[in-house]
């Protein structure tokens, strides 16, 4: 199991020092989120392959890659011809750029690029059919799609639990797809340490990339999740896949570091059992 930090966790343009930081406390890892980088989805500055080799000389690699839909629009897998072709596109670049980069694992939480409309009811057939299509696109590249539970009260009408969504990747049953696993969607769906550990355990089949996240994305202050129990039933799994922090930049560039120092901390302690 592998230990990375997501680059929602500081602005842009402050990755020489944020690197700093988690060589510093031993993270080799790091979840890319694309426009950080190339902001506007077009590769200019340093290729996929260049940011790779920076990070490589490091001593870091790429682990997971999410924001995957950001800054864009009209794209939705269960939208018309055109919105459904203008997703396909999309996806093939963000799994070109992940191929190349040495991403395994793409995480796609954003439920309004899901949203079924009012269709809800009767979307089974045509759900396996385009994720299976979006694992085929994930799959040519070396990469794996990992579907992110959202919940309802986030505005997700389609995968917003656990369960939900677990149950769904293994009926696609395609190798290039599986779950990613959210410790503050655990926390919102209110189990006790038993019963997070068991959804681990049931569920490591079809987990393929983890976020070590708090509610709203916050600091690791007070944490609510059950990130011990989830670290333990990962062990106990044989999982050896990566546990990503996934926590958004604070207000300015001290307290993001702060912030980031702490969860780092927390987070090597929960998940590496010290």
């Amino acid at each position: 199991m592998h230990l990375s930090v997501s680059q929602i966790a500081w602005e842009s343009g402050k990755d020489p020092a944020f690197f700093d930081l988690l060589s510093s406390a031993d993270f080799t890892r790091v979840d890319i989120a694309p426009t950080k980088i190339w902001p506007d989805w077009t590769i200019s500055g340093p290729s996929p392959s260049e940011y790779k080799a920076t990070l490589a000389a490091r001593g870091m690699a790429c682990s997971g890659m999410q924001s995957i839909f950001f800054g864009c629009k009209g794209l939705n897998v269960f939208g018309d011809d055109a919105s459904w072709k203008a997703l396909c596109a999309h996806f093939r670049v963000v799994s070109k750029m992940a191929g190349e980069l040495g991403v395994k694992a793409v995480v796609f939480g954003a439920p309004v690029n899901r949203d079924p409309g009012d269709n809800a009811d009767d979307i089974m057939p045509r759900a396996l059919e385009r994720f299976g299509k979006l694992g085929d696109l994930a799959q040519a590249e070396g990469t794996c799609l990992c579907l992110e539970p959202v919940p309802a009260d986030l505005g997700s009408r389609f995968l917003r639990t656990t369960k939900e969504t677990a149950d769904f990747v293994r009926q696609l049953n395609h190798v290039g797809v599986k779950m990613n696993l959210d410790t503050a969607v655990l926390v919102a769906e209110g189990w006790n340490a038993a019963e997070t550990r068991a959804a681990v355990t049931q569920n490591i089949d079809v987990i393929g990339h983890v976020h070590a996240s708090e509610p709203q994305l916050g600091p690791f202050t007070a944490p609510q999740g059950l990130h011990k129990d989830v670290a333990q039933a990962l062990r106990d799994s044989g999982y050896k896949g990566d546990v990503a922090i996934e926590m958004r930049a604070a207000a300015t560039a001290d307290q993001s570091r702060a912030n980031l120092i702490e969860a780092l901390r927390f987070v090597a302690g929960a998940y590496r059992l010290h």
